[in-house]
């Protein structure tokens, strides 16, 4: 019931309730209900406490459990999103929209809770059959023609040859086209200069594969990108690793509208094609230090070296209120 959903997040942001908070709550209610699917026995002591017994089994029955994991992710990823929001308002209003048509959702999440549905309505039973066009009327067939009979030959007319009686002939031969010959396909081997070597991966490559994905990665997720402390990228054959600080951080990450234009840009940059994405929650390996280079020679007569001090008594010496002593 989108409508009255949208009424009572209007009557609740008038009387002053705060739409973090709002979807704070419904994510709750949706983890209980998804614990006692979960875990029907054990599960008592986890649930929050917050929703009556009531309230758990009405709604219990109406969400299958992957219903409730598509609610439960589209609930806190709006709630993360909302304190880089511009209006916290119509990001509310458009969750609640999509929790209540199922069909709006089509993240992961979503299109295994509507598979699961399909499969469940399959197991009932139910029949799926599409409804067959209307049939036109049929305007009634016009009555066929009746033929009046032949008139009989008259008695003195000659009678019609008997088969008997006709000359034995030979039918002439017909001659079968013989079939055209298949052309022989040969293979060809490209004559194709090789492809020149992708070009080394250096430390400019993951500071500029950012740069370039801007605009094409939410706004959300790119701010995890762009912060070095949070996420760095390598690449090792033909798999893009990005290793982050923390699970949170993956959990940003981890999703098609950021890991298929990065994918896209670095395949570009580096000249390669079939580049798969991971995730590694840590640091990079460093990478192993040149050895340090011998010393040059010194010349055996070599300059003195400059002192300070005598910098220092210099500019002593330019005023006559201090004195500069070695």
């Amino acid at each position: 019931d989108p409508q009255g959903a949208l009424t009572d997040l209007a009557a609740l942001y008038d009387a002053g309730k705060e739409v973090g908070a709002l979807l704070r709550e419904l994510s709750a209610l949706v983890r209980d209900l998804l614990l006692r699917k979960v875990a029907p026995t054990g599960g008592e002591a986890l649930l929050t406490g917050n929703f009556d017994e009531a309230t758990l089994r009405s709604l219990s029955p109406l969400l299958p459990q992957q219903r409730l994991l598509a609610m439960l992710s589209l609930l806190q990823q709006t709630a993360a999103d909302l304190p880089r929001s511009s209006n916290r308002r119509t990001d509310a209003e458009v969750c609640l929209i999509r929790l209540c048509d199922e069909s709006l959702d089509g993240t992961t999440a979503g299109l295994a809770a509507r598979l699961e549905k399909l499969e469940a309505l399959v197991g009932s039973g139910a029949s799926f059959a599409a409804p067959s066009a209307p049939r036109a009327e049929e305007a009634p067939r016009p009555a066929p023609e009746q033929k009046a009979a032949p008139a009989p030959p008259p008695a003195d007319a000659p009678s019609a040859p008997r088969e008997e009686d006709l000359p034995p002939f030979d039918l002439p031969e017909k001659k079968v086209p013989e079939p055209a010959p298949r052309p022989v396909r040969r293979r060809v081997e490209s004559s194709a200069a090789p492809q020149a070597p992708a070009p080394p991966v250096g430390e400019d490559f993951w500071p500029a594969l950012v740069k370039a994905v801007k605009g094409s990665v939410p706004p959300g997720p790119y701010s995890f990108l762009s912060n070095p402390s949070a996420v760095t990228g390598t690449v090792d054959g033909v798999v893009l690793t990005l290793w982050v600080d923390t699970d949170f951080t993956k959990n940003m990450l981890h999703r098609e509208s950021v890991t298929g234009p990065l994918l896209q840009a670095a395949e570009i940059r580096l000249g390669r094609t079939g580049l798969r994405a991971a995730f590694i929650v840590g640091k990079p390996p460093e990478a192993p230090s040149a050895p340090p280079s011998a010393p040059a020679e010194q010349p055996e007569e070599s300059e003195p070296e400059h002192d300070n001090l005598d910098d220092l008594l210099a500019l002593g010496k330019q005023f006559e209120d201090f004195i500069v002593e070695e």
